[in-house]
Parts: C-alpha cells; sequence; structure tokens
C-alpha cells in the first residue's frame, strides 16, 4: 500500500506483522516520529535516532544488525528501506517495497529494552 514503507519497516525489525503496528506516517503526518518512538517505548523497545546524510554511523554499527534508513527516492518521494549487516559484511537492504532510496537524512534503530 502506498506510504506503508515505515510501518512495514518497523515490523520487520521487531518481529511484528505490518497490520499489528499503527500507519504513523498516514496517521500523524508531521508528528509521526514521536508517535513512533512513543508507540516503541510501550511495547518494550528504545530507539535511537540519528540525523545524517550517510545512515548508521561506525561507532553504532559493530553490535546493530538490523536499522531504519529514511530519506528519498530518484523521485522525491520520502521512504523508508529496512537495513541489515551480517558480521564482517557490508550492510544490504533487507526491504525497499521496491523503491530505492537516493538520499538518506536519518537512521532509525529500534533495540528492545533488556529487564533490570
Amino acid at each position: 500500500p502506498k506510504n506503508d514503507c515505515l510501518r512495514q519497516c518497523v515490523a520487520r525489525a521487531i518481529g511484528r506483522k505490518p497490520h499489528r503496528v499503527p500507519h504513523f506516517v498516514k496517521k500523524y503526518r508531521g508528528r509521526w516520529r514521536w508517535h513512533l518512538f512513543a508507540w516503541l517505548a510501550r511495547t518494550g523497545h528504545t530507539t535511537i535516532f540519528y540525523p545524517s546524510k550517510r545512515g548508521l554511523p561506525g561507532f553504532l554499527s559493530e553490535d546493530i544488525r538490523r536499522w531504519i534508513n529514511v530519506g528519498l527516492t530518484a523521485s522525491g518521494t520520502g521512504h523508508a528501506v529496512l537495513m541489515e549487516a551480517v558480521k564482517n559484511e557490508p550492510a544490504n537492504v533487507a526491504w525497499d517495497g521496491g523503491h530505492r532510496l537516493k538520499k538518506v537524512q536519518a537512521t532509525i534503530v529500534i533495540l528492545k529494552r533488556r529487564s533490570a
């Protein structure tokens, strides 16, 4: 579905079916990030938002295996892709919905909170 890329990426990153993740971009438009992070916190996750044109910073990438790059496609449409890294290998696109990012604007890392 149109404008569903972020929900698809979040669902895959946390191991849920997409219909079990709210459609933040469609529902909240300009405030989607705040609502996404609040929802993830309620589901036991911590979120790192890193505004960058380069994607995941190197100081984080050694311990993180999946993240979401948010940016623009070649046509200028906002889009999200799920990235995945295997140790000692370059990162690969795990899901992009058939559209590639031309320009990365930010990276979202979702981590499961550990119990104290």
